[in-house]
């Protein structure tokens, strides 16, 4: 994100490259008349006033907006809720989609596949079935496995 004074160097350097496209113009209106091509017309260089405007606030977050939680916590709820079910990434994928989860990757699977990993090493899924090929890898969540107040996992 640009920073205020940077956003002033870019106006000002901005404002400096328009007077001199300016006064480039003036001087071809200049030469014009000798071609016999325009009549002759001054017009004076119009300078624009350096006026920084203020910068705009960005606005606050309201206390009253939900704090959306991450995806690592929104799989491990999903598992958690039903620890009888064997998970694949297509399957959570299919499973997030479905209840208008929005997914931000234009390839989700991968990513759901690194937060089982991250959820096995954690000692919370269990890697029921090692996929092969187009096998996927089969999960479950662990019994005993419990979910913190923020979504992470607590053995």
């Amino acid at each position: 994100m640009l920073q205020i004074a940077q956003i002033e160097e870019l106006e000002r350097a901005m404002r400096e490259e328009h007077q001199r496209d300016l006064e480039a113009l003036s001087r071809l209106k200049r030469f014009l008349p000798a071609n016999g091509k325009a009549p002759v017309t001054e017009s004076p260089v119009v300078k624009l006033p350096l006026i920084p405007s203020p910068p705009k606030p960005l606005p606050l977050p309201e206390s009253t907006m939900a704090v959306e939680k991450s995806m690592r916590a929104r799989v491990a709820e999903i598992m958690a809720r039903d620890q009888s079910t064997k998970w694949s990434a297509q399957a959570m994928v299919a499973h997030l989609l479905e209840h208008g989860h929005t997914l931000a990757a234009k390839k989700p699977v991968p990513g759901i596949q690194l937060i089982m990993v991250h959820w096995v090493k954690r000692g919370k899924l269990d890697l029921l079935r090692k996929g092969t090929g187009r096998t996927p890898n089969l999960y479950r969540w662990r019994s005993g496995a419990t979910l913190d107040a923020d979504g992470e996992g607590e053995v």
